[in-house]
């Protein structure tokens, strides 16, 4: 008979995302939405998923939640901070400007609480996933959420759940990434051409 040895560290990481897998896969099954391709200019509510990797990042983000607000759109950003604390070097508006920690996450890495299940709740008309380190937490909240549309960067998980996904190529940073999302919103801008 075999035996299968597997050290405590390795065997908890593969157990936490299968499990994670496996409820995210759920949470898409039982998200009931309308589904459909919105541009910048038909969107009025913008939802926006992201991670804080730093101030240079966040202020960034910033500044593009500022770029899109001069649009007349209503905006909410949903930032994951790894650490125990939100970090304190930064400032944000609580008006667009929502965190959630590590401390907000199950054992398997699905977030909890009542501000996080109403971002999901929300049937934003668009939904920005920013999600460049394929962090579990933040796919949690972009399959549950009920936008009409998500867009994000590409990757195994992501397509299942996002209504397009961004191939980036070479620059994976937010910065291209933004301005890949930029460069989608003005082609789906453009009314069609009738002949």
């Amino acid at each position: 008979m075999p035996v299968i040895i597997c050290t405590f560290g390795t065997g908890s990481l593969f157990m936490r995302k299968f499990f994670a897998h496996r409820a995210i896969r759920r949470e898409i099954q039982q998200n009931p939405r309308n589904r459909a391709f919105v541009g910048l200019s038909q969107a009025h509510t913008i939802g926006i998923l992201a991670k804080f990797t730093g101030k240079e990042d966040f202020e960034l983000l910033k500044k593009y939640v500022a770029y899109v607000k001069e649009y007349g759109k209503k905006i909410k950003c949903m930032v994951f901070s790894e650490g125990k604390a939100i970090p304190e070097d930064i400032s944000w508006s609580k008006v667009e400007f929502e965190f959630f920690l590590g401390t907000d996450l199950n054992w398997y890495g699905k977030p909890g609480g009542v501000y996080l299940n109403n971002f999901k709740e929300e049937a934003f008309d668009v939904l920005l996933d920013l999600n460049l380190g394929s962090d579990i937490c933040l796919s949690f909240l972009a399959a549950g959420s009920r936008a009409t549309f998500k867009i994000g960067p590409s990757g195994s998980l992501n397509r299942e759940y996002l209504d397009m996904c961004i191939e980036l190529k070479g620059d994976q940073t937010l910065k291209n990434l933004l301005r890949q999302i930029d460069i989608y919103f003005e082609m789906l801008n453009k009314p069609e051409k009738t002949q």
